[in-house]
């Protein structure tokens, strides 16, 4: 089957190839895709090795065979059939032996079958939720490949890859009890993954974009589901009222009336979740997402004469002051956006605080590593919305 739209086409040979299978709950039940045919048909003509690890809680090497064997011209098909039913077989009697699902040390144990030329094929939805990359832990989904990188080689938990070549098949396939990804976070889990196994010493990574479908393998021990945020949305209240005569003197001392307090709405968080931006910019991950998103924000602003305050926050990365210029200026975009919609300029105010806010949350750990998915949950831009202009 020749490669998809984005896809990059895989070796056409190889000196072996290990397969990793999410053969456990919450996923399909994994399956060859036909993509790797070419590359299977010639591991079989050069007599190459294949192996199968299946990924759980304490990834296990399931199978680890020569393929192909000596043969005259009329016996080779058989020889072939015989070896590809052989493969098969290994992936139908995949099954996880242990709770959980610790897909980098399951590739860890492929590297170790494979040499520098050699394939590992990921088939596996990339949810990890044991060992060193917990996907349930919040924020996760939405950490900077950059942060986990870092949070691996910080913390000695980076793979001893020796240049094979990856390819990841079935990221972001999920099935129940685990909700179904969308199409942004299954992005957010092939890039994070991406990343990781370069920094792990990778000689390439691709990406089969195709969808697996259907149950698990069981029965599996459990896994445990990775909760998703909810849907994007701004929750707004409904258009203020006036406020209630017994709440404002009716006049001052001199008997003018008395100014009403300003009408202030609960905050609104922009958070990663909802609002993405590229890992340490202003550059939106999702501009027409994000337009969607604070449509209603504008159209709420415009038709009540109100006022919005963003404060920008981040984790505690990086330098101080790189903190409020990327805090500051991620509020400036969100502003760019309003204004393009139609809400005066001169109706928002924009600033930016770093990771010196109240609702801060402490993102690194007792050896003070920074914790991607703390992190991430740091990002945000908080929205105030006021009946009159800051101060």
């Amino acid at each position: 089957m020749p490669p998809q739209a984005g896809e990059s086409p895989l070796p056409a040979t190889a000196s072996g190839i290990a397969f990793v299978l999410g053969a456990h709950a919450n996923e399909p039940a994994p399956v060859i895709d036909p993509a790797f045919g070419p590359m299977v048909d010639s591991l079989i003509a050069a007599r190459g090795r294949a192996s199968i690890v299946v990924n759980d809680g304490a990834p296990f090497t399931a199978l680890d065979t020569g393929l192909g064997g000596p043969c005259s011209e009329d016996g080779c098909k058989v020889v072939h059939d015989r070896s590809i039913t052989q493969l098969r077989q290994g992936f139908t009697a995949a099954k996880a032996r242990t709770p959980q699902s610790d897909l980098l040390a399951a590739i860890a144990v492929a590297g170790r079958t494979t040499d520098r030329s050699g394939v590992i094929a990921v088939c596996d939805s990339g949810l990890s939720t044991s060992g060193a990359v917990m996907f349930q832990t919040p924020g996760m989904l939405t950490a900077s490949p950059t942060d986990i990188v870092q949070y691996l080689t910080d913390t000695n938990q980076l793979i001893a890859l020796s240049g094979q070549t990856v390819v990841l098949a079935c990221m972001g396939d999920t099935a129940p009890p685990q909700q179904p990804l969308t199409d942004p976070q299954r992005r957010a889990v092939i890039t994070a993954w991406t990343a990781v196994l370069k920094a792990s010493g990778a000689g390439q990574v691709l990406v089969l974009d195709r969808a697996v479908t259907g149950g698990p393998v069981n029965p599996v021990p459990d896994v445990s589901t990775v909760p998703l945020p909810a849907a994007p949305t701004i929750e707004l209240p409904p258009p203020p009222t006036t406020v209630p005569p017994a709440t404002v003197p009716p006049t001052t001392a001199t008997g003018s009336a008395a100014p009403r307090p300003p009408v202030v709405i609960a905050p609104r968080e922009l958070t990663e979740d909802n609002l993405p931006f590229v890992p340490d910019q202003a550059q939106l991950l999702d501009p027409a997402g994000a337009r969607r998103l604070l449509e209603p924000l504008a159209t709420y602003l415009i038709d009540n004469n109100m006022y919005a305050r963003l404060t920008g926050t981040t984790s505690s990365a990086g330098t101080p002051q790189g903190r409020t210029d990327t805090s500051t200026a991620r509020t400036g975009t969100v502003r760019d956006v309003l204004v393009d919609l139609g809400v005066p300029r001169d109706h928002i105010s924009t600033r930016g605080v770093g990771c010196d806010w109240p609702g801060y949350l402490p993102d690194r750990d007792a050896n003070n590593v920074l914790e991607p998915g703390p992190a991430a949950k740091n990002r945000k831009v908080i929205v105030d919305i006021t009946s009159q202009p800051a101060a």
